[in-house]
C-alpha cells in the first residue's frame, strides 16, 4: 500500500492506493454497516472493475475460535476468479497475524479521514 485513508464508521469511507510497479491504483468505498466485531458491510470501486460491488462480512464466535462469512456481490463474471483469489489471500493473510499475536504487529500509525 502506498497510502491509505480511513474513516472507520457507519457512513465513513476509505481510500487504498496500491503501488503496481509504475502505476498506483486506488480502491475506494464506504461502510454500509460497521458493528465490530461482529458485522462490516462496505461498497468497493476499482479502476480494475468498474462496477460499483459490495461486501458484506459477517463475524460469528464459537466455543473455539469464530466463523466468518463473505460474501463480495455484483461482481463482473469474468473477474470472479481473480478476486476469488486475492479474497482467499488476504484471508490467510488475516489468519497469519492474527496467529501471530499482538506482540509481533507494527505500531499502528494515525491516518487522516478522507474527505
Amino acid at each position: 500500500m502506498a497510502s491509505t485513508a480511513i474513516d472507520a464508521r457507519a457512513g465513513g469511507s476509505f481510500r487504498l492506493s496500491e503501488q503496481r510497479g509504475e502505476r498506483t491504483v486506488e480502491h475506494r468505498g464506504f461502510y454500509a454497516d460497521f458493528v465490530p466485531p461482529h458485522r462490516l458491510a462496505f461498497t468497493l470501486t476499482t479502476p480494475d472493475h468498474p462496477v460499483d460491488t459490495r461486501i458484506d462480512v459477517d463475524i460469528a464466535s464459537r466455543p473455539r475460535g469464530c466463523v466468518l462469512k463473505l460474501l463480495h456481490a455484483n461482481v463482473i463474471p469474468g473477474h470472479a476468479t481473480r478476486i476469488r483469489q486475492r479474497w482467499i489471500g488476504m484471508l490467510y493473510g488475516l489468519d497469519a497475524t492474527l496467529r501471530a499475536g499482538v506482540s509481533s504487529r507494527a505500531t499502528p500509525t494515525a491516518q487522516e479521514p478522507v474527505r
